[in-house]
């Protein structure tokens, strides 16, 4: 779904003034790259996305600036198990809005491809799966460490410089959860065939929309009974990890994260005030 990746820009964004500033170009030009537009499907992807990004502006973001302010105040003494819970079902809830709101556009424009173009998205997508063979050629040990240093990328970022010890203690966190790096490629690879197929179905936009749905907005209904129980266990790992990381926080750390969230909260003022 072609504004999709806009929920993991928004969550995760250090400027969201900047990332709004670009939004229009940076999907286009993505799905362009995907699927090789044509002048009709390029103006008719400009005016949804400006639409989109008009609602998202005047609608989500005010609930995205109260996610972050009860965070705020959530996380200055701790997080609790149940405010992890809390953080997680928030997220999923405002996915499940651009899901929602989306899911008309996109179907709309995935049921005009042409057979051309669904090859060039065939080829697109398996340039993109050469980054995951990669990944399962390396050992278990290299796996493990890659993904330690991934968090550490992620902590630093946002709480500051880590000590060597909670360096130490974090590797310990992340190594306990199960690899799944193989599960998940299976998986991909069975949902890229899936879309692959519903794209050359001919079954019409509307066909396509409750598909899209289906699949998105509860993804683990839709996901093979092995694959579910993969994800559900490793999000308990992933939960216990932040629980347990969020004790090794020092003060300081604790505000350059308020400090982060702050400066968000501020972008997005700005944003609704524009």
């Amino acid at each position: 779904m072609f504004p999709l990746s806009l929920v993991t820009l928004l969550l995760c964004a250090c400027s969201l003034k900047l990332m709004y500033q670009y939004a229009d170009w940076m999907l286009i030009w993505r799905i362009d790259d995907y699927f090789d537009l044509n002048f009709q499907q390029r103006t008719f992807l400009e005016e949804k996305i400006q639409n989109q990004l008009l609602w998202h502006r005047r609608h989500e973001l005010p609930l995205y600036s109260t996610l972050l302010r009860q965070l705020q105040q959530k996380s200055r003494d701790g997080l609790t198990a149940s405010e992890i819970d809390w953080a997680y079902e928030n997220i999923y809830r405002l996915r499940k809005n651009i899901v929602q709101q989306i899911a008309t556009d996109s179907a709309f424009f995935l049921s005009q491809l042409q057979e051309g173009q669904i090859r060039n998205l065939e080829s697109e997508l398996a340039e993109l799966n050469k980054s995951f063979q990669a990944r399962l050629e390396q050992s278990p040990e290299e796996r493990l460490q890659h993904r330690a240093n991934e968090i550490f990328e992620f902590m630093e970022d946002w709480f500051g410089p880590l000590s060597a010890d909670q360096k130490r203690q974090i590797t310990h966190l992340s190594r306990s959860i199960p690899d799944t790096l193989e599960a998940r490629y299976n998986f991909r690879l069975q949902r890229q065939g899936e879309f692959i197929a519903l794209l050359r179905s001919d079954r019409g936009a509307a066909t396509i929309e409750a598909r899209l749905l289906e699949w998105y907005l509860d993804l683990e209904a839709g996901y093979p009974p092995e694959y579910r129980q993969f994800v559900l266990e490793g999000r308990k790992h992933y939960k216990a990890m932040i629980f347990a990381i969020d004790k090794l926080l020092s003060p300081r750390q604790r505000q350059h994260f308020n400090g982060k969230i702050e400066g968000i909260i501020e972008d997005i003022a700005s944003l609704s005030d524009s």
